[in-house]
């Protein structure tokens, strides 16, 4: 690709074909024609390289394994290999190696910070206390060391702008918007309450489970109810609960599971349910985010059930995008009848909730960083 400037956009666990990585960021450039695209990441089932984006699938490891602290060296010397003039790097493994490269080659660094990792470390890890914190505290003084010498900042929640003090002013708000459906459906109001939808990453703390217990609420009231769950579930714990959990109810059923599962797949399911379910436990680390699924929801008017006390009820609002409830002491009875009273998506949320709002941002950095 003679003349085109060389990107790389690299991820230690991501799939190579995640939807921020490719969908979103890598397709977006893609669109100028000035740039030779090249994405590192984890192995991924279903390749979806273009032209115009090339994979380099060279991560394959548990999470936890030997293989893993092998990585970013792997990922230097495919750097060298590559040498691009601007890298991406959305996960903080990666950055000590990234710096290195700077060393010796041109090289403008902008680090797409998709989590709080601190915060994530600290509140959601299942190892114990100690270590948590000390992985927590090394990370952030990671971030606060290499800042100067990182070029920009992508920060994937607006909440991030105030918590993270280490960014100053070189970042650029990029949330995790969704891609506009192509066609745009139009969705027909169901007759009942009859398809429920959750996906997204599954475990405990992003409710997978209390989506379970609502579905088993509304199950006596919706004789064809039918919950399919749609996801990937990391911890084995919850994971081996969550598969005894749709072994012993034949109404609910999984994708993916103990596999990533395809973009494509997810949004297969929400354009053929009736209603998503939004059951976070509101903690520290989502109290102020915005979940990818919920414009992934809006985007394709899908009606969202979610708990009265969830943060993001004011915004749904704003559409008539959900129907709110009380997990405790809710009237099952009547759910499904005030599901079908309600006149959702009034008025419908425009591009404001789209990712194509925020490319000529994004573009914009990459133009400045390239001079």
């Amino acid at each position: 690709m003679a003349g085109k400037t060389p990107v790389v956009i690299a991820s230690l666990l991501k799939p190579v074909d995640d939807t921020r990585m490719f969908e979103k960021i890598a397709v977006s450039i893609s669109q100028t024609n000035k740039y030779e695209i090249n994405i590192i990441g984890f192995r991924s089932k279903k390749i979806s390289e273009t032209e115009k984006i090339i994979l380099h699938p060279i991560f394959n490891f548990k999470r936890l394994g030997f293989k893993r602290f092998l990585a970013p060296w792997k990922f230097l010397r495919l750097l060298i290999k590559l040498k691009p003039r601007i890298t991406v790097i959305t996960s903080p493994d990666l950055l000590f190696p990234a710096i290195f490269y700077n060393l010796f080659f041109n090289n403008r660094i902008i680090y797409d910070i998709r989590e709080n990792y601190f915060k994530n470390i600290l509140h959601l890890s299942t190892l114990p206390f100690g270590v948590r914190h000390s992985g927590a505290c090394y990370v952030r003084f990671k971030e606060w060391l290499l800042a100067p010498l990182i070029s920009w900042f992508f920060l994937a929640e607006a909440s991030y702008e105030k918590e993270l003090k280490f960014i100053g002013s070189k970042y650029t708000i990029l949330e995790n918007k969704a891609i506009k459906p192509s066609p745009q459906l139009e969705r027909k109001s169901p007759a009942a309450l009859k398809n429920l939808v959750f996906t997204g990453t599954l475990g405990t703390g992003t409710g997978v489970f209390e989506a379970i217990r609502l579905a088993k609420n509304l199950k006596p009231f919706c004789p064809d109810l039918h919950l399919k769950i749609v996801g990937y579930c990391a911890i084995k714990e919850d994971r081996a609960r969550l598969q005894k959990a749709i072994e012993d109810s034949s109404f609910i059923s999984g994708i993916g599971i103990s596999s990533l599962v395809p973009h494509e797949e997810i949004i297969k399911a929400i354009e053929e349910a009736d209603a998503a379910i939004v059951s976070y436990r509101v903690n520290k680390v989502i109290a102020h985010k915005r979940p990818t699924k919920i414009y992934e929801y809006m985007a394709h008017h899908l009606p969202i059930l979610i708990p009265v006390e969830a943060p993001w009820v004011p915004w749904c609002h704003q559409y008539t995008a959900c129907l709110p409830y009380h997990p405790d002491n809710e009237n099952w009875e009547q759910l499904p009848e005030k599901f079908l009273n309600t006149n959702f998506y009034t008025p419908k949320p425009e591009t404001e909730i789209l990712w194509e709002s925020q490319i000529k941002d994004l573009l914009a950095v990459l133009e400045k960083l390239d001079k």
